[in-house]
């Protein structure tokens, strides 16, 4: 762990609390009667255990502190409770239903938290499926790793992304060891990446999704990596996704989005990676595709038409002759795919803020029965796909992310307080915040499920209120998001439910209504906008060409302030933020290939001129977010870890230390923070305290099985 550099002028006393919480957090020594900790230093210490170190066993001796706390108010203890079975569960013991059943005994005034625990009650209920014989479903974990892969159909392998490097790599569940499939060499060498990847039903090849600057690609090889090609690539096809393979091997199903965004269902031919357009569609089929075993019929999920924010199921024939509704629900219902046998679909229904997993019988392409519940409370699931004996296996992330204040000295590069939770809610996941232009408010954005769940809220430091905005945004990039000057509006970038249009909005921050500011003009999206000190223009992030504009909002006019190819190695800029008089411009960068890699802080000028290096870290290491002190003196940004060091799966934004530098030339100065996996910076107004966002999700596999009617394709696993 790391040690805190404090502030000579800090009391005794803060000196004392500080390093008290570290102790805990650190030794679990006993600590005398005159040192007890706080409640919420407490909190704060199994936090970090739970979270950063992945010691649940303190995270729960610490937890239990908590409840026997004289300060700890009831939310306090109650939130305690509610991470003791959440630690528990995680551990696989039977005693996280005690600890949940404690939550809603005792603490039933504390509503979200004791919701939760019921809903976490009924998930461990592993309930028996209804309307047929065959027993309840049982799930198994099988692996803590990347959830963009697949099992191979007789369960022994799996597909994952290396996010050390980016390569497409497999797994054998048998023995634990796992191999690279592809060797790009690493992210300096080549900015490419693997994703979504699917075992061929032989299990000798995979083909898998390949993202490049310029193009996505599907590519098919085998599984040492040999004979490795391009199926399928074309311009006017912006991104492409596969889905899986026929059952013969010789088509993969495929969605695409073309330059324009109109959106189609194709199969490719592996021959020849010739693509047959299925149907075309006026909105992605972004709740799931799925090929029938006897390749006759696709099953696909797609936002309703009076509600993008919920989604059906359809099915289609495969030479596109028919087409017709399987599950249309005022619920969101998303696809997870066909059973072995070719009977019936899996499928997810959320209600009531819990997603349940239903089978759908379905013969010559009609719907047999209204449906059988098999599990309920799955939560939100990423679907794997089947093995040939029924297990169905499925990707789960589990966030444990929490927003942070604290205090800092810039110019001394000193903590002055330690961390403390911004919020105290156990059921939400956290992402970005901003602090109002007056200081007295954090906004944040929550996620209560999907990655498409997320919602504006914004808190009163003073008297701790929270509110939220009405759930009108289907997707926001949370990246960065601002307050307007006069404070009356936050600025970001997303889609809105009712058109499921990519766009700059304004949001209003008393009434959540959205005005678009800069739409999507062919193939361009944008991200991280900020407002000038009039409010009268905005700077924001374009992706195609690659620039930093502003844009006069009364006239439209718009100019390019830094264009990509400007930057070293044409590498581009992955964070950037305007100095308090946005009259200098400073951004992240990279070197390119072939050449020796480093990641960079710059500042250019804004009316135009050259770039200036002001720091640089070499590769492994990385620089994450950056932001301005408001008096422009000095910037802030996060320095990452050896990117060798992060395990499979995990974001490479996920930074270890805070640095100041200053913004005019000089030595950078480490500023402590007792946690990492930092992300997400904001600063207040006052230029000391910081908000930013530390922990991160759990991404684990499962797999779900005995749940299946039996049958020759859907034998019970021994």
């Amino acid at each position: 762990m790391k040690t805190w550099q404090l502030r000579t002028s800090l009391s005794a006393v803060a000196v004392l609390a500080i390093s008290g919480w570290l102790a805990l957090a650190g030794s679990q020594q006993k600590t005398p009667a005159s040192q007890q900790q706080s409640a919420d230093a407490l909190l704060g210490a199994a936090q970090y255990q739970e979270q950063i170190q992945g010691r649940l066993e303190a995270a729960i001796s610490i937890y239990r502190k908590v409840l026997g706390a004289a300060d700890a108010t009831r939310e306090q203890k109650a939130r305690a409770q509610f991470r003791i079975g959440a630690c528990y569960e995680r551990l696989g013991l039977g005693e996280a239903r005690k600890a949940y059943e404690a939550v809603v005994a005792n603490y039933a005034d504390q509503a979200a938290l004791a919701a939760e625990a019921r809903a976490r009650l009924a998930a461990l209920a592993e309930p028996v499926g209804r309307g047929g014989s065959f027993p309840g479903a049982v799930t198994r974990r099988v692996w803590s790793g990347d959830i963009y892969g697949s099992p191979s159909a007789d369960g022994r392998l799996l597909t994952y992304v290396d996010w050390t490097t980016g390569d497409l790599a497999v797994r054998d569940l048998s023995t634990g060891q796992n191999r690279r499939i592809t060797k790009k060499g690493g992210w300096p060498q080549a900015g490419e990446f693997a994703s979504a990847s699917f075992i061929s039903p032989d299990g000798m090849q995979v083909v898998y999704e390949w993202y490049r600057k310029e193009s996505k690609e599907v590519r098919v090889c085998s599984l040492t990596g040999s004979n490795d090609r391009v199926l399928f690539q074309d311009p006017e096809v912006e991104s492409v996704s596969p889905a899986g393979w026929s059952a013969d091997g010789k088509q993969v199903l495929a969605s695409f989005k073309r330059r324009g965004g109109a959106y189609e269902i194709a199969l490719i031919s592996v021959a020849d990676g010739t693509a047959r357009i299925v149907k075309s569609l006026g909105a992605p089929a972004d709740a799931g595709l799925s090929l029938s075993p006897d390749g006759r019929r696709i099953a696909y999920g797609l936002s309703a038409k009076e509600d993008p924010s919920q989604h059906d199921i359809y099915l289609l024939a495969a030479n596109g002759s028919e087409d017709t509704t399987l599950v249309r629900h005022p619920a969101d219902d998303r696809l997870y795919g066909w059973t072995p046998d070719g009977k019936a679909i899996l499928f997810g229904r959320q209600r009531s803020g819990t997603w349940d997993a239903w089978l759908l019988p379905v013969a010559d392409g009609k719907v047999q029965s209204s449906g059988v519940l098999v599990k309920q409370n799955m939560g939100p699931i990423h679907p794997m796909g089947f093995t040939q004996k029924g297990a169905f296996f499925y990707g789960s992330s589990t966030s444990l992310s929490d927003i942070y204040v604290a205090s800092i000295d810039p110019a001394a590069g000193r903590l002055l307080s330690p961390p403390r939770p911004a919020a105290q809610n156990a059921v939400f996941t956290y992402s970005s915040s901003a602090w109002s232009p007056d200081g007295r408010y954090l906004a944040y954005v929550l996620q209560e499920g999907p990655y498409d769940q997320r919602r504006f809220s914004i808190r009163s430091m003073e008297t701790g209120d929270e509110r939220s905005l009405p759930a009108n945004m289907a997707r926001l990039f949370t990246h960065r998001f601002t307050w307007s000057p006069d404070g009356r509006r936050l600025l970001v970038a997303g889609y809105d439910r009712k058109n499921n249009r990519h766009a700059i909005y304004q949001v209003d921050v008393q009434t959540g209504g959205l005005a678009p500011l800069v739409e999507r003009q062919a193939d361009e999206s944008y991200a991280q906008p900020d407002w000038s000190p009039d409010g009268r223009s905005i700077f924001y992030y374009r992706n195609q060409p690659e620039a930093i504009l502003t844009r006069d909002l009364q006239t439209g006019e718009q100019r390019e302030i830094l264009r990509g190819q400007d930057m070293v190695s044409g590498a581009g800029f992955f964070s950037w933020a305007l100095s308090p008089d946005k009259s200098r411009l400073a951004f992240l960068t990279v070197t390119g290939k072939g050449v020796p890699g480093a990641s960079m802080l710059k500042v250019v000028p804004v009316a135009g001129g050259a770039a200036r290096e002001l720091f640089r870290v070499p590769d492994p290491q990385f620089l994450s977010e950056v932001v301005w002190t408001p008096d422009g003196r000095y910037l802030l940004c996060f320095r990452g870890a050896d990117r060798n060091e992060l395990a499979s799966g995990n974001q490479l934004d996920m930074a270890k230390e805070l640095l100041s530098i200053p913004a005019d030339g000089g030595q950078a100065r480490r500023i402590d923070l007792p946690m990492d996996k930092l992300r997400w910076l904001s600063i207040h107004p006052d230029g000391r305290r910081i908000a930013f966002t530390a922990g991160s999700g759990i991404t684990e596999i499962w797999a779900m099985e005995s749940f299946l009617p039996p049958s020759p394709g859907n034998a019970t696993p021994k």
